[in-house]
């Protein structure tokens, strides 16, 4: 085999596997989108919880202050 011919199927080799690589990240890349997305909904998820439960707790703070004000000798912010 001279030079250019071994050069020649070298790169029919290489391309080969390159485009073999492209192909299998293509079939695979729906895949890694849902995944990613299904990451990206179940962080908002927990996000939306973290939410109700800071909220929750402000109110119960909220409910204790109040309930604190409202006894004798109880806080007085005049």
């Amino acid at each position: 085999m001279s030079g250019a011919t071994y050069h020649n199927a070298a790169a029919l080799r290489a391309m080969s596997i390159l485009e073999t690589a492209l192909q299998d990240m293509q079939e695979e890349l729906p895949t890694q989108m849902a995944l990613a997305a299904r990451s990206q909904q179940d962080a908002l998820t927990a996000l939306a919880a973290q939410q109700k439960q800071l909220a929750w707790l402000a109110d119960q703070a909220a409910q204790a202050h109040a309930a604190t004000a409202a006894q004798p000798g109880g806080e007085s912010h005049d």
